[in-house]
């Protein structure tokens, strides 16, 4: 499993570096913000280099930090700290390659460009996630299963669900077959499971309420030992619906 992971996060990392590399390409050919006739190829291309590296950096802490599974709400208010540090980063950085005085105004300026463009791009990501399911869901509320969860394991791997572990922006899907690590948002894989088959007990996991076997407690911390012998915590905030659930 940890050799998994681990090839997981080599391929997530080698996207973004990627990324990066063809954004600062893109940039250092095109010279936007005036950078085309200030600056000659090479040093060009260090300013780019860093100025992209410091803002999909701050992304990637972003992410991290839980932004990828926050709600609508919350994704997009956490794009206010995220261009105001980048905002301060870059009012530096032009002073020292350019001369330009570090004053409000020109934070105020890049403060409003950067989030304009992280707004935009995160607002067309919740459209193309949310739209879609919530289209299919009104017409016919019909009950949740996990067919289509199943549909996307490997065929040795279906079988009855024990739970789920959120993974960075991948899933980990436990079932009684074995587990599968899934590109897939932990929040929306258990918003399109609703309640009825199980319970959410933690912001990373979500049990089968059939694949509990007991609960205990540690150190006045509530565990939950699984039908695949492991231990899942139960948070503080999600310790009320647990108990209600007769899991606890």
């Amino acid at each position: 499993m940890s050799l998994t992971l681990r090839e997981i996060w080599q391929f997530a990392w080698l996207r973004w570096g990627v990324a990066w590399l063809l954004f600062v390409l893109l940039a250092s050919t095109l010279g936007p913000f005036g950078t085309f006739e200030l600056m000659p190829l090479g040093p060009r291309l260090g300013y780019w280099a860093l100025v992209l590296g410091l803002s999909m950096g701050l992304e990637a802490l972003r992410r991290l930090l839980g932004g990828w599974d926050w709600a609508w709400q919350w994704r997009l208010a956490s794009h206010l700290p995220y261009a105001a540090v980048l905002g301060v980063m870059i009012v530096w950085i032009n002073k020292i390659c350019f001369g330009v005085a570090a004053s409000w105004a020109a934070f105020g300026f890049l403060f409003s460009v950067i989030l304009i463009v992280a707004l935009g791009v995160e607002g067309i990501l919740l459209l193309l996630s949310s739209g879609p399911t919530a289209v299919q869901n009104a017409p016919q509320p019909e009950p949740r299963t996990d067919d289509w969860l199943m549909g996307r394991l490997a065929v040795e791997k279906r079988g009855a669900l024990v739970r789920l572990e959120a993974q960075d922006h991948y899933t980990l899907v436990v079932t009684e077959a074995g587990q599968e690590l899934l590109l897939l948002r932990f929040g929306d894989v258990v918003e399109r499971l609703g309640s009825g088959a199980g319970q959410r007990v933690h912001r990373s996991h979500w049990v089968a309420k059939g694949a509990v076997r007991h609960a205990r407690s540690q150190n006045g911390r509530d565990m939950l030992l699984m039908a695949d012998e492991s231990e899942v915590p139960v948070s503080r905030s999600f310790r009320a619906a647990a108990k209600q659930a007769g899991l606890i």
